[in-house]
């Protein structure tokens, strides 16, 4: 007997079999452990940046010229002038606009990218050594008719191995250069300068700053494709590129009593609309079904 199914019936059995896998993957002890401890972690981290928040709000209203206002009402109540000199808000402007000279106006970027100076050799290379220094002694000892010494053999190693490592080093400066190239391009192309230039504001206004990435997002770009009669066409398309930004302080969370962000575990509270949770869909890292469902 034939069975009739309609489009609406393998809809909604086909949401529910996805259902069933997203909340099996949900309820793996695994995954219900982790979530517990990362709960545990962000209370943690919440908590202990209270009183941070508290500094970072009295250095905000200090840049900007406000008494906060426990400040205010006692000023009033003593009779004195609310005016606020400002004298922080020019020494911060003078602090950005030294750390900007220095960092960003200089010509060259704030990072630099070198191989290291005595290169380590793989198990490969070494081997490789060893046959070029195996060839060399034999075409010596064929051009002289003769054994060589202990001592012309222990230099002649010597410079196979120096020139050896002249040309690793060579190819990885060359490397090193290709590299640095496309880490400027890809800083010029993902707002490297404009966050860096936040992230002085920061540095100057709060206890801390941050700057994050790369962070790989979905950008729409327009390329031209040509057609097999010919015809050129423009066309649209969705690719992942790698972009910076300065986060606001008051997002980050970081582990309790860490100095660096090595040392422990940091929380970035995003802030994230209906249309740049879309946007997710499809970037390495975050569960496409589990975005469609919100």
């Amino acid at each position: 007997m034939l069975r009739l199914v309609s489009n609406d019936e393998i809809i909604r059995d086909e949401r529910k079999t996805i259902e069933q896998e997203r909340d099996e993957r949900q309820s793996n002890p695994i995954i219900l452990g982790l979530s517990a401890y990362l709960k545990m972690c962000w209370q943690a981290a919440y908590d202990a940046k209270t009183p941070i928040k508290d500094k970072m709000l009295r250095a905000m209203e200090q840049r900007n010229g406000q008494y906060s206002p426990s400040k205010l009402s006692a000023i009033k109540e003593q009779g004195g002038s609310d005016v606020y000199m400002l004298v922080t808000e020019t020494k911060c402007r003078s602090g950005e606009g030294w750390l900007r000279d220095i960092l960003l106006d200089s010509g060259s970027p704030p990072w630099d990218l070198q191989p290291t100076p005595i290169p380590e050799l793989a198990m490969e290379q070494q081997e490789e050594i060893q046959k070029i220094f195996y060839e060399d002694v034999m075409r010596l000892m064929e051009s002289s008719g003769g054994a060589l010494s202990t001592s012309e053999l222990r230099d002649l190693r010597e410079i196979v191995t120096q020139d050896y490592k002249f040309k690793v080093l060579q190819e990885a400066q060359n490397r090193s250069d290709r590299m640095k190239l496309k880490i400027k391009d890809q800083f010029e192309q993902g707002g490297w300068g404009s966050s860096f230039n936040d992230f002085i504001t920061d540095l100057v206004t709060f206890p801390c700053a941050f700057i994050k990435g790369p962070i790989v997002r979905k950008r729409r770009k327009l390329s031209w494709i040509k057609d097999s009669d010919g015809t050129t066409s423009l066309e649209a398309d969705s690719v992942l590129s790698p972009e910076f930004e300065r986060v606001s302080p008051y997002d980050m969370y970081p582990e309790p009593g860490i100095t660096t962000l090595n040392d422990g575990y940091l929380f970035h509270h995003h802030h994230l609309t209906s249309s740049a949770l879309s946007d997710l869909i499809g970037i390495p890292g975050y569960d496409g079904e589990a975005i469609t469902e919100l």
